[in-house]
């Protein structure tokens, strides 16, 4: 059941991280040389850009709704596991009979799964803290 639970995060993973590329290659090109090398000509803003770049805030926004996505997909994932493992983890305990290396097994993967989700939980904070101040 490990080796299957271990085939599947790495999949998951495999697909976000190839995805990625194609959602984030919102590039801009066709910018004032004028303004080449300044703020406005690295954000490529509307203001000095050619028609080309007019569009580069939604491209960004974009960007980031798609990362936060993938964000919220793997911290789903990641919560639908720990909560599997609790269950699991329950279950062990309950049919441990008293032997104490079960049931301290039983007890880690409880005490294991719950760790998880307040990791999850804090990396959805953190994540979105840094969006907010990237984009800010």
């Amino acid at each position: 059941m490990i080796k299957r639970l271990k085939y599947f995060i790495a999949i998951v993973t495999g697909v976000f991280i190839l995805s990625m590329p194609s959602v984030m290659a919102a590039t801009c090109t066709g910018c004032d040389s004028a303004v080449l090398g300044t703020k406005e000509a690295i954000a490529c803003g509307t203001k000095n850009a050619s028609a080309d770049c007019s569009d580069i805030s939604t491209a960004t926004n974009k960007a980031n709704t798609a990362l936060q996505n993938g964000i919220n997909l793997a911290s789903l994932v990641g919560g639908i596991l720990a909560v599997i493992f609790v269950i699991v983890g329950g279950y062990r305990y309950i049919t441990s009979g008293g032997a104490s290396d079960k049931v301290t097994n039983a007890k880690n993967t409880i005490l294991y799964a719950l760790i998880g989700l307040v990791i999850i939980a804090l990396a959805q904070v953190l994540v979105k803290f840094v969006l907010n101040q990237a984009t800010g």
